[in-house]
């Protein structure tokens, strides 16, 4: 396993894998900077359920779905790089994770 996704020991291992790890960081800045959405970068302690409506606040009405959908397969992605590490002994990177994501 990679030790990007070592847990941190003050949160859930979903948690940090998710928002905290360094590729999961990655992730967020690629997919959010391109955006103008750089300003919604989650926090080292932020929770998901916390982050995900802060941001949401910060959206108009319009973009709520669409930034919904953008969380969702983000964190979908992220778990499935983590099981390909973890299962298959592969270790993708931030870009190829980020690559499938926006396919």
């Amino acid at each position: 396993m990679s030790a990007s996704y070592v847990t941190s020991a003050r949160k859930p291992p979903t948690i940090y894998l998710l928002l905290g790890c360094l590729i999961s960081r990655e992730i967020w800045l690629r997919v959010l900077h391109p955006l103008g959405l750089s300003a919604m970068l989650p926090d080292l302690e932020d929770e998901l359920g916390q982050w995900w409506l802060r941001c949401r606040s910060m959206l108009g009405k319009g973009l709520l779905p669409g930034f919904d959908t953008l969380v969702l397969l983000d964190c979908w992605t992220v778990c499935k790089g983590r099981n390909c590490c973890t299962f298959r002994g592969e270790a993708l990177s931030a870009v190829a994770i980020t690559r499938q994501l926006l396919l």
